[in-house]
This record gives structure tokens, C-alpha cells and sequence, in this order.
């Protein structure tokens, strides 16, 4: 049998170098399908479902506010933040009579940070929420954002700290985590990141005080797709012709009254309140957002 000498090494068969080969190229390819594996998901809508921190919208969930503040929004007074919890009382009443309606088992309440002597928390951003999404190399920005919003609020480090905390202490699997900003006057927004990464926890920004639109985001985190053309949708085609299909669902508007809407058969699959929806509407959604 051909052998191989070197001056340091040992002799090795040939027929063994064969095998060692074939091992490690073996070991490389398994390698290179795992790291592929535990990427994070990609912006698809089927991974937004039974996703992160906020999975299936049943049973009993946290919403979790914080009263957050940059050099582009206003100061919060007593009364603005006594109609932001009307308008989140009302959003909340409208789920769970949707989902009861439905025969669901839905428990939602909400708590928020707040110090007497500090209704809000302020962190310097760099520029507006509404001006970062449109551009991918900022959502980073934003999450930072968020995490030193969360130390001034709780003493914690981060956002997935506060939500392992609020889980223990409440005895709940799902925390949906929203900052709400002041925007008095100015136009409203809801966005949502993180709802198809495993990379941070997902969690919302709004300014707003309409009822539709904090369900709606709420919503969102657990799973639903956005049905109109919202800032981060990117199939504008696709969306179009679902919100004419789904016109009355909560996640095809934002501008009805939320005692107009109603929670249809695409979300209801998104949420997981069914397990199965038409084909033909899960061809339609390909990508949810970009954040």
C-alpha cells in the first residue's frame, strides 16, 4: 500500500487520507447547513406567525407602555396621557369582544412605567421614526433607542431584560412591549420591528391615539400582516387587491372607526386563532416588512 512520509508527521495510508477528507468536507457542508439554519427568519409573513416573544394571540398577554420622548416629539402633560389610556382601554375592549366573539380565550391588560415625578422618559434619537424606516441601516439606530429608553424608564439594560422580568412577575408567556410617543396635531404612525427576527424582541412604536390603529399594531406584533399600503409593506400590488378582498378587517385600514371592523379570516390565521386559510390568500402576502 502507498504511504505518505513527512519529517514531522507520522505516516498516514493513503486510504485513511481519503476518509479524513471525506469526513471534513462532510462536517464543513452539515456546517454550512446550520449556520443557514439558525439565521434569523427571513421577512416573510409566515415567519411573523407564532414568532419571538409575542406568538399566538390567545390566553392572557401584558401590553406594556412606556411614555417615550425625542427632540422631534412634544412633553407629555397629564391629559394627554389620561386620552392615551382611554384610547388603549377602548382598543383592548374591542380584542377581546373580538375574540370572545370568536370563542376565544383572550385576557388582555396593560400596564405602564410611569414616575410621579417623570411622565415620560426622553432619549435623543437623531431624527424622526418616520424618517429612519424608510432607511434599513437605521432600524439599528432605533433599537438602541429603545434600550436606553428602557434603562431610564426600569433600571434594566434592555428591552428583552424588561420582558423577562414583566413575564415572570405577571405569570405570562406573551408581553406586548409599545412606546408611545406625543405627537399632538402631527400625523399618526404605528410601526412595529423586530416581528420576524430572532435577533431582539419585537415591540412597537406609535403616535397615536386612535383605537384602530394601537389594535391594529397590537395585532401586528402577534403576527398579522399589514392589508393596505402601509409605510413598510413592500408588495403595494398584492396589498392593494387584499384590502378590497378584506375590506373590513382591522389590518386593511386606518383610517374607519374600530366599531366598523372587524378581525377577518386572513388575520385570524396570522394570530393563530385557525390553522388554515385559502391558498390563493397566502400566495398574495410574500413579504410583510421591512423592519
Amino acid at each position: 500500500m502507498l504511504k505518505i512520509y513527512t519529517k514531522s508527521f507520522r505516516i498516514i495510508p493513503s486510504g485513511k487520507i481519503f476518509f479524513i477528507c471525506f469526513i471534513f468536507i462532510s462536517l464543513m457542508i452539515l456546517s454550512s447547513n446550520t449556520i443557514k439554519h439558525v439565521l434569523p427568519a427571513q421577512n416573510t409573513v409566515k415567519s411573523g406567525r407564532n414568532h419571538n416573544v409575542c406568538k399566538i394571540f390567545k390566553g392572557k398577554i401584558l401590553l406594556y407602555i412606556i411614555w417615550a420622548k425625542t427632540r422631534q416629539s412634544y412633553e407629555w402633560t397629564d391629559y394627554d396621557i389620561n386620552s392615551n389610556v382611554d384610547s388603549l382601554n377602548i382598543a383592548i375592549n374591542w380584542l377581546n369582544q373580538q375574540a370572545e366573539n370568536n370563542n376565544i380565550l383572550l385576557n388582555i391588560r396593560f400596564d405602564y412605567s410611569q414616575d410621579d415625578s417623570i411622565p415620560s422618559y426622553y432619549q435623543k434619537l437623531g431624527g424622526s421614526v418616520e424618517e429612519f424606516i424608510t432607511k434599513s441601516a437605521q432600524i439599528e439606530r432605533i433599537n438602541k433607542w429603545a434600550d436606553k429608553i428602557v434603562r431610564k424608564a426600569t433600571g434594566l439594560k434592555n428591552k428583552e431584560r424588561l420582558i423577562a422580568k414583566l413575564r415572570d412577575e405577571n405569570n405570562t408567556e406573551s408581553v406586548a412591549l409599545i412606546f408611545i410617543l406625543n405627537n399632538y396635531f402631527k400625523a399618526d404612525y404605528a410601526f412595529s420591528f423586530n416581528t420576524t427576527s430572532n435577533e431582539d424582541v419585537e415591540y412597537s412604536i406609535i403616535s397615536t391615539k386612535r383605537p384602530c390603529l394601537i389594535a391594529q399594531e397590537i395585532l401586528n406584533l402577534f403576527g398579522a400582516p399589514y392589508l393596505y399600503q402601509h409605510t413598510t409593506i413592500k408588495n403595494k400590488r398584492d396589498t392593494k387587491q387584499l384590502q378590497q378582498m378584506f375590506k373590513d378587517d382591522i389590518m386593511a385600514t386606518s383610517d374607519k372607526n374600530i366599531s366598523q371592523l372587524t378581525i377577518g379570516e386572513i388575520t385570524k390565521y396570522y394570530i393563530g386563532w385557525i390553522d388554515e386559510i385559502k391558498e390563493e390568500y397566502e400566495k398574495l402576502i410574500k413579504e410583510k416588512t421591512k423592519l
